[in-house]
């Protein structure tokens, strides 16, 4: 958020005496006429704040980015790509070192998470 833009002293309205106030904004203690105020909704429009419109899609999406969301999504990752391997060495498609080597490497992570 960029900080608010500087304001020189005289034209701000925060510092300036009622009367001072009133007259730089052409009303009075008693507020607007209706006319008046018709006229100043013509000429500047409804005072509030537009919506910004987001697209559902691009809203929904961006749940899935940021650093848990990418935690979880290297863990179905890596969930499925070791059950594939281990799905491969009980069908024996896989060579048995390479067995060895993956059930050694798959030891060693267990053992560094769990400690």
């Amino acid at each position: 958020m960029k900080p608010p833009p500087k304001v020189d002293p005289k034209d701000d309205l925060k510092t300036l005496p009622m009367s001072e106030v009133e007259k730089r904004l052409a009303t009075t203690t008693e507020g607007l006429t209706g006319a008046e105020a018709t006229k100043r909704l013509t000429q500047y429009g409804p005072n509030e704040i537009t919506k910004k419109k987001t697209n559902p899609l691009l809203k929904f999406l961006s749940y899935f980015w940021g650093p848990i969301p990418w935690m979880i999504e290297a863990a179905v990752i890596l969930s499925g790509v070791v059950d594939e391997l281990f799905r491969l060495a009980r069908s024996r498609e896989l060579p048995d070192d390479l067995v060895r080597r993956l059930v050694r490497e798959l030891d060693l992570l267990e053992t560094r998470f769990t400690t």
